[in-house]
């Protein structure tokens, strides 16, 4: 049983750097990961920014007719090792109280990212899922044009490898997406790294509208996104993927349905939180789209 929620895709090209001492740059990546950057509680002013830092998205993960874990997206303000503030994206899920017993979930990703270019300067996925676990640290550096991405678990592997000016991780690149929206009848090509690997990413909106049931919100008009491959770990591994975006200016994911050989995947916003969510019910309210079916 795999459900890994919101991460990955297909083509690339890495280079191996040599490795002096592994065990030793073990220790110092494990020395790393122990630093976690302070909160800030009042970054605001910073830069403008077309979503509310302090925003908590609840989703609810269905495998088949079984609620099986609940993911968590949040954001908000952290100082980082050179005292500049960064947005922290963190993506939490968690296997509920009865499938826990039968196939434990508790995965964390994190991305860093610099508010005034939008690109990441970290991504930190932490995956324990039954008895497999993954802990990976991506440093980007786009002054440089390199990414070094680092494995701990098992055997350790150390890559740095050639990035473009706007390669960004997963959750960057849908928090960027959300500065101008979607398009309907568009394909559109993302350059994102993920894991020890680049990707073109292209993603497909049909030219078609629906509303879809949010709770707290009503009917939200949404499109109907198509990415032509999957990710390794924010979506799911093999499978069609389909996603919906709320319009107006949140750009929400709102749902996302993955046929895999063994199940279906259903995947809900059950609870937006956070300030200026208000605004968003303003939006969706005066959003003109045309009468559709509503999706179970």
């Amino acid at each position: 049983m795999r459900k890994n929620v919101l991460t990955s895709l297909v083509l690339a090209g890495l280079l191996l750097i040599s490795i002096p001492s592994p065990l030793h740059a073990q220790s110092n990546l494990l020395e790393d990961m122990k630093w976690k950057p302070e909160t800030l509680t009042n970054a605001t002013g910073t830069v403008n920014l077309w979503f509310p830092v302090g925003e908590r998205l609840t989703y609810t993960v269905h495998w088949g007719v079984l609620h099986v874990a609940d993911a968590v997206i949040s954001t908000d303000w952290v100082q980082w090792k050179d005292d500049r503030p960064l947005i922290r994206i963190r993506l939490r899920t968690i296997s509920n109280r009865f499938i826990n017993k039968l196939y434990p979930v508790n995965d964390q990703i994190e991305s860093y990212i610099d508010p005034v270019t939008f690109l990441p300067v970290r991504f930190v996925k932490d995956m324990s899922e039954g008895s497999r676990h993954e802990l990976a640290v991506t440093d980007f550096n786009h002054t440089t044009g390199t990414a070094r991405w680092r494995k701990m678990v098992r055997k350790y592997k150390d890559w740095t490898l050639p990035i473009a000016d706007d390669t960004r991780d997963i959750p960057s690149l849908l928090y960027w997406l959300r500065k101008d929206g979607i398009t309907e009848g568009v394909t559109n090509r993302y350059q994102v790294m993920a894991d020890d690997k680049i990707y073109d990413l292209f993603m497909t909106s049909i030219d078609h509208r629906e509303r879809l049931p949010v709770p707290g919100f009503g009917s939200v008009p949404c499109l109907q996104v198509n990415p032509e491959a999957t990710f390794d770990g924010l979506f799911v591994r093999k499978g069609k993927l389909t996603i919906w975006v709320s319009q107006g200016a949140p750009c929400l994911i709102t749902r996302m349905d993955a046929e895999v050989p063994v199940a279906r995947i259903r995947i809900r916003l059950d609870k937006i939180e956070g300030p200026e969510t208000q605004i968003w019910s303003n939006v969706w309210a005066s959003a003109k789209s045309p009468a559709l079916n509503q999706a179970p």
